[in-house]
């Protein structure tokens, strides 16, 4: 054998062997990771049982110990657990406790749901402020009276009488004259200062509640109401509308009756009622009326209040 057939043997088998080398490298490269996630893949597996495991005694020791009664106690700075046998009293008693909490709650609820009532007037004193304070004292009921100002002995002693029955004493304006009132912002806080400074000046008290001659959303004001409500914020006055009118306030005056049915009509229908009704001379039915209303109120299991800084305000939409 010549010197180059050895040759080409030698070749031919340097390159079987590195292609046995290469084929051997790449099965080893495929192989090996596919075992390795086979091997990952059984023990997440098994990691995965044994977290379900553990999830389910934890649940069932869980369990046990409401039932077995056991409760952690500090000692020496340590917890301690120890296990409390639960009588069937003790078991009573937490079912009563239960109970009580239940009645609580549903006292608590039913007091929220309650009807609140806001009996308001506008445009006193007169003379049948008397008459109104009168039934309001018989009644044992606390109203809100929207005053403007009257410089007379009588209503002085008026303004006086609301606040010594625990009534609430509010602004509605000084002139009540709306052109007047609403012709600028100047003349607006004009009128507002001149009620509150008056009041202050009879009673002794400042008063802090204020409703707008016509409501926040009358349309006659030349002035932008939210202005007005600016100005209010400012000095800490707060504002109260209505959300339910006796109708005493027509100019064909209403019967007793249809004063009481607008009014119970209307508290049936709120849970924070503010009801207006009108404290003028000319408004007899409006005193006539109130007595049944209020045993009306009573009926429903209203709560009828006054008026305080503590209230809900009842606003109207502002048109300007």
């Amino acid at each position: 054998m010549d010197d180059t057939t050895k040759d080409a043997q030698c070749r031919k088998k340097r390159i079987a062997k590195i292609r046995k080398v290469i084929i051997i490298s790449a099965f080893t490269l495929i192989i090996i990771p596919i075992i390795l996630c086979v091997l990952l893949f059984v023990k997440v597996s098994k990691l995965e049982n044994k977290i379900e495991d553990l999830m389910s005694y934890t649940q069932s020791a869980s369990i046990g110990e409401q039932k077995a009664g056991i409760s952690s106690l500090p000692t020496n700075g340590e917890d301690k657990v120890t296990s409390i046998k639960i009588t069937d009293d003790s078991l009573n008693n937490e079912i009563l406790d239960t109970q009580e909490l239940s009645t609580d709650a549903s006292t608590l609820n039913t007091k929220e749901n309650e009807k609140k009532v806001y009996l308001t007037f506008d445009d006193g004193p007169s003379d049948n402020t008397d008459f109104i304070l009168d039934i309001l004292a018989k009644y044992k009921v606390k109203a809100t009276f929207f005053v403007i100002e009257k410089t007379d002995q009588a209503s002085a002693d008026r303004y006086k009488r609301i606040l010594s029955e625990g009534h609430t004493l509010a602004m509605h304006s000084s002139s009540h004259i709306y052109t007047k009132i609403y012709n600028t912002l100047d003349a607006y806080i004009e009128d507002v200062s001149e009620i509150q400074n008056y009041l202050l000046d009879v009673t002794g008290y400042k008063p802090t509640i204020y409703r707008f001659p016509g409501g926040s959303s009358n349309t006659v004001s030349k002035i932008s109401i939210y202005s007005c409500v600016a100005y209010l914020d400012e000095v800490g006055i707060t504002y109260f509308d209505w959300n339910i009118s006796s109708g005493d306030a027509v100019s064909i005056p209403l019967s007793k009756e249809d004063i009481i049915n607008n009014v119970i009509s209307g508290v049936e229908q709120e849970n924070n009622a503010v009801v207006l009704f009108h404290d003028a001379n000319n408004k007899m039915s409006t005193v006539e009326a109130l007595p049944s209303i209020l045993e009306q109120l009573t009926d429903m299991g209203a709560e009828v209040l006054p008026i305080t800084d503590k209230t809900t305000p009842v606003h109207h939409k502002i048109s300007k």
